[in-house]
């Protein structure tokens, strides 16, 4: 018979946190019903210079994303996900909008969704695209569209 002993050591770090966060909230656009499967929403954030766009819908989780260096467009959706037309589409609608990088996440769930609710969110995902494409230059940031 072995005997394990285990110390554990546990640091709680009680300094205060930072006064500000490093996402700065920009818009949100919502379009569908999430009681009838089908609602999803858009989340623009800023990060530092950069752009976070959060598509969800449903139970939240992640299910595709794209993003790019501006060399190279990095896209890659999760095992078992269809979300990465979504993601695809909206970088390639918003990302010529702006001087910096942005990042797609999306994760849109709802259980025994049917083909045509899908297709009713993918409709809902083209409007939000091509309104936030109208609304992206209006916005009021630190620095300038191109």
């Amino acid at each position: 018979m072995f005997l394990l002993e285990f110390n554990i050591n546990l640091h709680l770090n009680l300094e205060p946190p930072m006064s500000h966060s490093p996402l700065r909230h920009l818009l949100s656009l919502i379009a569908g019903d999430p009681e009838s499967n089908t609602g999803i929403r858009f989340d623009l954030h800023l990060f530092g210079r950069d752009f976070l766009l959060l598509i969800s819908g449903g139970e939240a989780h992640l299910g595709a994303l794209a993003a790019s260096d501006r060399a190279e467009l990095i896209e890659h959706q999760f095992s078992g996900h269809q979300e990465l037309k979504i993601t695809a589409q909206a970088y390639k609608e918003l990302a010529p909008l702006i001087r910096n990088e942005i990042m797609i996440l999306c994760g849109i769930h709802y259980n025994n969704i049917t083909p045509e609710q899908i297709s009713e969110i993918q409709e809902h995902a083209e409007a939000l695209i091509r309104q936030m494409t109208e609304e992206l230059p209006a916005l009021k940031v630190d620095f300038e569209f191109e």
